[in-house]
């Protein structure tokens, strides 16, 4: 199933983003899996990885 969202506002440690939009995944695997989340590349592109 997929459902799609937006979120007001996210942060993560000191950076903040507003009016995101989301894809909602609802699958036996990632339950059995224990996957809470997942966030895309293009997410990150502004932020430096570890």
């Amino acid at each position: 199933m997929v459902e799609l969202a937006s979120l007001a506002k996210v942060k993560m440690g000191n950076y903040e983003l507003t009016n995101l939009a989301i894809v909602i995944l609802s699958s036996p695997v990632l339950k059995l899996l224990e996957i809470d989340i997942i966030l895309g590349q293009n997410f990150f592109k502004n932020y430096q990885q570890y």
